[in-house]
């Protein structure tokens, strides 16, 4: 369930290419094309052709050819801002000059339209190019003669197949069903724990507050393909406010929950559990009553007996939920023990925390989660750190390390901002979860997954194109047109991603689903 949301896909990933990496049966492999400077031309039409050149502010076309009469034609384009994609219809004005001479060349400023040329990128070396204009409309099949030195394709991409996807389910499941997987596994050991949401109507307030969240634990011994309930970790809490019905219908919540095993920690503090606790009212999230809560605990299933620490609180928090007799009846009170403002300057604007994500290896506990600013409006997802052997509960531990993804990140590639990070490790690589937002099938709706590679999870970097914009490495699509992302992956899980779907069909709206194939991954060569 969730969150504060995102905007949607731009760019579609259609030619299925061989590479090297380390693939599974099923799951697909796509470049993304950023790699088509150079020479192209038809050899149909031998003799003219185009040369292409990606700069840091878009893509620029140059043609060189004959008009009607058989004078020379040298047509340069406008720049097309738009990231390079596979099977996808660009388009873009290209320009002529005035006659010059040798001495006297045109200048730029004497360049008129001529028409527009219509690009569809096969792969970085085959394509369809269209000229319309003064002198006639012209369909050429390119390939490209020659390229640029040192110039590669940025990112293989993997692209999850969901259909066929097995939904996970429990004879216990709440009433509208669950949501937001978060998954861990001690290295020893072939099983897996599964922390997860349920939605469900308030006890006390099944009117007004008919979506509350709880967080549950459940476990698999088979890798992933069964999980068994096994306790819940965050039970909500109604509590009744001192203002005029409906507005004294609270129940306080529990969010985006992320567990994690943790080796270096003391044995006692192994697993440990971190999500959104929040108060809802009459219907509505009120971020300002709500914090980062955590458990730790010996055992995964002991998180439930151990006690809630209020960890983060961001700009937004009011004080007021320190006080056990406050208005708000907070079920934890004091305040946050660390204010996110007070570990950098950069994040001085961050209003609300929310989503986070964690990972423990043997350098640092690494926590990835939502900074949402409201002036100006921003959703960036930033990376935490805490050197092991980690003392949770010790601001000076923690560190600020990067803002791994900004909104401009989102919309370059043709998303508003992204969401619900979580953090995952395969073959010594480190990915980011994240999910795109967009207003379709209605405002703020996830529109599915997407993994970036880190380039230094130490420093917080991700691999980028030429333009320096982060590319996903793994890309994950539930049923078009829907609500669904929220994405967690597993080695012992059987390295198949676990995602969250909406049915609004169904009264267990809220579902989550296995993928049916193994992701895939490769080693990126990228900036």
């Amino acid at each position: 369930m969730s969150k504060l949301r995102i905007q949607s896909l731009a760019f579609l990933i259609a030619m299925v290419l061989p590479v090297f990496g380390i693939f599974s049966d099923s799951a697909k492999a796509a470049e993304v094309c950023t790699g088509v400077s150079g020479a192209w031309f038809d050899p149909t039409y031998d003799g003219e052709g185009f040369f292409l050149l990606e700069t840091s502010t878009g893509l620029a076309v140059t043609f060189f050819g004959y008009v009607n009469s058989g004078h020379r034609l040298w047509l340069v384009s406008e720049v097309l801002p738009d990231p390079i994609a596979f099977d996808t219809d660009f388009s873009i004005n290209m320009l002529v000059g005035e006659a010059g001479n040798f001495q006297q060349p045109s200048p730029p400023s004497e360049l008129s339209v001529w028409g527009s040329l219509s690009l569809n990128f096969t792969n970085s070396n085959q394509g369809f190019f269209r000229l319309s204009g003064i002198d006639g409309d012209k369909l050429s099949t390119v390939v490209k003669i020659a390229g640029v030195k040192g110039q590669v394709c940025d990112v293989t991409q993997c692209v999850i197949d969901t259909e066929g996807s097995n939904r996970l389910s429990f004879t216990n499941d709440a009433l509208h069903g669950i949501f937001d997987p978060s998954l861990d596994a001690e290295p020893s050991s072939d099983g897996t724990w599964l922390s997860y949401s349920t939605v469900s109507p308030s006890s006390l307030w099944p009117e007004q507050n008919p979506t509350v969240i709880n967080t549950r634990l459940a476990h698999s011994t088979d890798g992933g393909l069964n999980f068994n309930f096994i306790n819940e970790i965050n039970p909500a809490l109604d509590v009744t406010l001192d203002l005029a019905p409906p507005k004294n219908a609270g129940t306080w919540v529990n969010e985006v929950s992320s567990i994690a095993y943790d080796e270096k920690a003391d044995p006692g503090k192994r697993w440990k559990l971190i999500w959104h606790h929040y108060l809802q009212i009459d219907g509505n999230r009120h971020f300002e009553h709500g914090w980062l809560g955590y458990r730790e605990a010996a055992q995964a299933d002991q998180l439930k007996d151990a006690t809630e620490i209020k960890l983060f609180g961001a700009g937004l928090y009011d004080p007021i939920n320190n006080l056990a007799d406050s208005a708000t009846h907070p079920p934890v009170v004091g305040a946050p023990l660390i204010d996110i403002r007070d570990l950098n300057d950069e994040l001085s604007k961050c209003s609300v925390l929310s989503e986070p994500g964690w990972l423990s290896d043997d350098d640092a506990l690494y926590l990835a989660v939502g900074c949402f600013q409201i002036d100006p409006f921003e959703n960036q997802i930033i990376l935490l750190s805490c050197a092991q052997p980690c003392t949770v509960t010790n601001p000076l531990a923690w560190r600020y390390v990067n803002t791994l993804l900004r909104n401009n990140d989102a919309q370059a590639l043709g998303f508003e901002k992204f969401s619900a990070p979580d953090i995952f490790s395969i073959n010594g690589a480190y990915y980011l979860w994240v999910s795109p937002v967009t207003d379709s099938p209605f405002a703020d709706s996830y529109n599915g997954c997407r993994a970036f590679q880190f380039k230094s999870i130490t420093d917080g970097t991700l691999h980028t194109n030429t333009k320096n914009q982060p590319i996903p490495a793994i890309i994950l699509d539930g049923i078009p047109g829907t609500f669904n992302g929220a994405c967690a992956l597993h080695t012992t899980a059987g390295n198949k991603a676990f995602y969250s779907q909406l049915m609004q069909s169904s009264q267990d709206i809220f579902q989550v689903f296995r993928a049916p194939t193994e992701a895939c991954f490769s080693v990126i060569s990228s900036n």
